[in-house]
């Protein structure tokens, strides 16, 4: 720190920061960065104006509108009068590093607020050489009450945008905000021209709360952004069994891995600018399962009947029973017996007669070695025609509508179905689904044919 001279940096010296130990950042999808704290002693300063400043390297070569050398400052005026101090702006949104897409535009918020209520006035720093290191300014841009935009739109004098900033290219843009007093802070944007990503895996770590057979994988993009990745996850002793999961940033959900097997990972991404993937074979396993896990391989628009359920445990009783079923109306889906280790890996297709319009949980159960009950659940509501609209491992708020008013009661017709005999004569067909698709008792199967017939009443009266 030092009262300010001709530039900032270059008055008295005053005193060095106490720095704080650094705090690794990864929060931001972009990029890594390092926080490291200032702390200053002020009790003995007189009255006056002084500087913090800071200057280091190393900024990335080959920023296109700087002087070329790799320094960077930064650098905060203040001032105390009668023993109260006045402080410089607060940049309201700073931002560290940004991608500058192939088209539309970009906006960056360089606004701020002064603490003491005043105005400010900004102003970009284009001096490139030491102490300042700002920039020559950005082609086909505008900057006005700190707010920057860059846009094609804005190219004059024969100006190309696409000709100007080709892809890969490092821009810089450093700005001053200012209060009456003369008091000042500087924020500093580097900005990268978007490419197409070239992805890669950082880690992997099993899904809390999944039992074993899902990992969460951190996937970055090399300093672009991705629009989406998706990890794909192959059995090394069978490749026929592939796992893939995609999501827009990391953690990337991969799941219903096998128990005991090995996979070999790799991943690929998207953005405007194109694709890129990565041969990277990262490898995961064995897998080791303790307890259940129910993987539904369902979105949002597919139909629950016909699709495929991954049943999986480990670390349970051998030979112990394990049943998927739905609950609200009990239906049993599926029951087998774990192998003589408690484990178990089936893919199990849902039946038609697992439908029904609503909110339903389905729960996988089994028993683990200390003889408990243990559980996994996914919750799924359904339309009339079995389309599935929300799935969720958590419990899910009714998005659908409730039975329409049309002056007779479902319920009623339901009601006058059943004293005509019509339910009970449906009631006496079979229901057992190869097996599989079971009922709890003789009232489990009515209220499954009352759903039904609902179901039918509501397709019924939407036509």
């Amino acid at each position: 720190m030092d009262s300010p001279g001709a530039a900032p940096g270059q008055g008295t010296y005053l005193a060095d920061a106490t720095m704080s130990d650094p705090i690794y950042d990864y929060s931001d999808p972009l990029f890594e960065h390092t926080i490291e704290t200032a702390t200053y002693d002020l009790s003995s300063l007189a009255d006056g104006q002084y500087d913090a400043y800071t200057e280091d390297c190393c900024r990335v070569s080959g920023v296109s509108n700087t002087s070329g050398t790799s320094s960077f400052s930064q650098w905060y005026r203040f001032s105390k009068s009668n023993g109260v101090y006045n402080l410089a702006p607060d940049f309201t949104a700073p931002v560290l590093y940004m991608i500058i897409p192939l088209t539309g535009s970009t906006t960056v918020d360089f606004t701020a607020t002064d603490p003491e209520g005043g105005s400010v006035s900004y102003n970009v720093i284009t001096d490139t050489s030491g102490p300042y290191y700002g920039s020559t300014g950005l082609p086909c841009s505008t900057f006005s009450g700190g707010i920057l935009t860059l846009s094609s739109n804005l190219c004059t004098g024969g100006d190309v945008f696409a000709d100007i900033y080709t892809p890969g290219t490092y821009w810089t843009y450093k700005v001053n905000a200012s209060d009456p007093d003369g008091n000042f802070a500087t924020v500093d944007t580097l900005f990268r021209v978007i490419t197409p990503p070239n992805p890669y895996i950082d880690d992997a770590t099993p899904t809390e709360g999944r039992a074993g057979n899902a990992y969460d994988f951190a996937v970055y993009a090399n300093d672009t952004v991705a629009d989406s990745f998706t990890v794909t996850c192959t059995n090394v002793a069978d490749p026929t069994d592939v796992r893939t999961g995609t999501a827009p940033m990391r953690p990337v959900v991969v799941e219903g891995f096998q128990p005991g097997a090995s996979y070999e990972c790799d991943v690929s991404a998207v953005n405007s600018a194109g694709s890129g993937d990565n041969d990277q074979n990262y490898g995961i396993g064995p897998i080791v399962m303790d307890g259940l896990d129910l993987t539904l391989e369902l979105d949002a628009g597919m139909q629950l009947s016909g699709a495929t359920s991954i049943l999986a445990g480990g670390n349970l009783q051998p030979n112990s029973t394990y049943t998927l079923e739905r609950r609200s109306v009990p239906v049993v889906i599926y029951t087998n017996v774990t192998d003589a280790q408690g484990n178990f890996y089936e893919n199990v297709v849902i039946p038609q007669e697992a439908c029904a319009y609503g909110i339903h949980e389905l729960v996988l159960t089994g028993v683990n070695t200390q003889g408990q009950t243990v559980s996994d659940t996914v919750w799924v509501e359904m339309d009339n025609n079995c389309a599935a609209v929300q799935i969720s491992r958590t419990e899910i708020t009714p998005s659908l509508p409730t039975l329409p008013n049309t002056g007779l009661s479902t319920l009623s017709i339901i009601l006058g179905m059943m004293l005509a005999g019509v339910l009970f004569v449906v009631a006496s067909g079979s229901f057992s689904a190869k097996g599989q698709l079971q009922f709890v008792s003789r009232r489990d199967r009515l209220v499954y044919l009352l759903s039904l017939a609902d179901a039918r009443l509501r397709r019924a009266e939407r036509r």
